[in-house]
């Protein structure tokens, strides 16, 4: 397979079919389909209009759980003061705390100081709600996204009352949901804030080049303390990588994150570390080697937007 199949970020859509395509995935239906990656080449102009349009109080869960994937991925920091906006303190549902969980993620990786300051607050308040057990996966996941101001003992500590409090209650579903509670603050706590601060000690890297390498390498796999979605994590920390330092130096660290792909172990995931190296390095506008042709694997089905 050639490389030259493969479009780098700077192969825009045009404005308007841009536009066309951030608007679908913003107000995807799922159907019992699998929803599609973020568009990957659409001009961040484009972008910013787009939510500056439809961010606003209305939107279902799902259209704001995509409205800040497409903010993240394009770094689009205007949104933040929209994604602030849609904390209202309207939640009736579980999926009502699952999109302003959305939010908050968007406002700690878009936001400035007085945002953030704002929806650590909001996050704070969310864990006091009477059934966090109903959304507290959600409340994990944006963990992950928050500074170290929120530590794990504030969610643990919120979890762990909420458990106490299903304790004497006899029916089987509040006993199903203390013990999957008991299994989170054992577990699923613990793995996310080593997560974080692995996160943190990346991104704390001053030099540029092996700052982005460790990128490359937790979005291509090859370094996966696991806790979260690293992939997906790191197409939004690449992508601000090259706003920062640029494309040579994001083309660098992905060629050294590929030096670091294993040469024996489990094939499958090999063949998808390849895979996912080879298409970002070309997203990025990296060439491949005639080698590193053959990684593409086009039975590979691309997830994620730096795979485009």
């Amino acid at each position: 397979m050639s490389d030259e199949k493969l479009l780098t970020y700077r192969d825009y859509e045009p404005d308007d079919e841009g536009r066309e395509q951030i608007l679908r995935h913003l107000h995807f239906r799922a159907h019992g389909m699998r929803a599609p990656r973020v568009p990957p080449r659409v001009r961040t102009n484009v972008v910013e209009t787009v939510l500056t349009e439809e961010l606003k109080l209305g939107l279902n869960c799902s259209e704001i759980q995509y409205a800040a994937q497409i903010a993240r991925f394009y770094r689009v920091r205007s949104a933040a003061p929209r994604f602030l906006a849609l904390l209202a303190k309207r939640e009736n549902s579980a999926n009502d705390f699952i999109a302003s969980f959305a939010a908050i993620s968007a406002i700690a990786d878009l936001g400035e100081a007085p945002q953030l300051a704002r929806a650590e607050q909001y996050y704070a308040s969310l864990l006091r709600q009477s059934t966090l057990e109903t959304f507290a996966d959600a409340a994990i996941e944006c963990f992950f996204d928050l500074p170290e101001s929120v530590t794990p003992k504030q969610l643990a500590d919120a979890l762990k009352k909420r458990s106490e409090a299903l304790k004497d209650r006899p029916d089987p579903a509040s006993q199903d949901a203390r013990r999957t509670l008991e299994s989170q603050l054992l577990g699923t706590v613990p793995i996310t804030a080593e997560a974080r601060q692995a996160k943190n000690k990346i991104l704390a890297q001053t030099d540029a080049e092996s700052r982005a390498t460790s990128l490359a390498e937790a979005y291509i796999g090859v370094d996966d303390p696991g806790g979260v979605e690293w992939r997906i994590w790191g197409s939004y920390a690449l992508r601000e990588e090259l706003v920062k330092s640029g494309e040579t130096v994001v083309v660098k660290g992905v060629q050294m994150a590929m030096g670091k792909i294993p040469a024996s172990g489990d094939a499958e995931a090999i063949t998808n570390m390849k895979a996912a190296a080879a298409r970002a390095l070309v997203y990025f506008g990296g060439q491949l080697t005639a080698e590193q042709r053959d990684w593409l694997a086009p039975e590979v089905a691309p997830p994620l937007p730096l795979e485009g």
